[in-house]
């Protein structure tokens, strides 16, 4: 049996994402939520993510993040807090605030600085990872090896 995430409806102004059908039964392979607006670093992130056997949502938007959110909770999530619709930081302290995602690790990037984007409320933790834009793919999957949620993988 396999399941798919449809992509969120047009009508809710999600302008895209999309997810990897799960062929094996959830906890078998991780599934990692990639969401950025940058469409070149979002497809680099997950074929990548993809060669190290990882199922892979993603999102364009943070209205698009918060459907996958609610579809699928992922093991880890690449977040860019530089996404339109709904901001990076509300979707953080969505993921943050569910006992479904709240331990799912976070590498978040941004424009600014750490500094500068990292201001929550109490009782919000930290993201695992920080990285100010430009960031590279190792940049991101190395740290996402670090959680030990995706396995780490050299390249050729």
């Amino acid at each position: 049996m396999s399941v798919a995430l449809a992509e969120a409806p047009p009508q809710w102004g999600a302008s895209g994402g999309g997810a990897d059908e799960v062929v094996a039964p959830h906890g078998a392979r991780p599934v990692v939520l990639v969401v950025t607006p940058d469409p070149d670093l979002r497809q680099e992130l997950a074929q990548e993510l993809r060669r190290r056997w990882t199922v892979v949502d993603q999102a364009s938007d943070g209205l698009a993040a918060l459907y996958a959110l609610a579809q699928r909770a992922p093991d880890a999530v690449i977040l860019d807090m530089d996404v339109p619709e709904v901001s990076g930081h509300r979707v953080y302290e969505v993921l943050r605030h569910d006992p479904q995602t709240r331990r799912a690790p976070v590498v978040m990037l941004a424009t600014g600085t750490c500094q500068e984007v990292c201001a929550w409320p109490s009782g919000i933790t930290a993201p695992e990872s920080f990285f100010q834009k430009p960031v590279t793919v190792d940049e991101l999957t190395a740290a996402l090896a670090q959680t030990e949620v995706v396995p780490a993988y050299t390249r050729n």
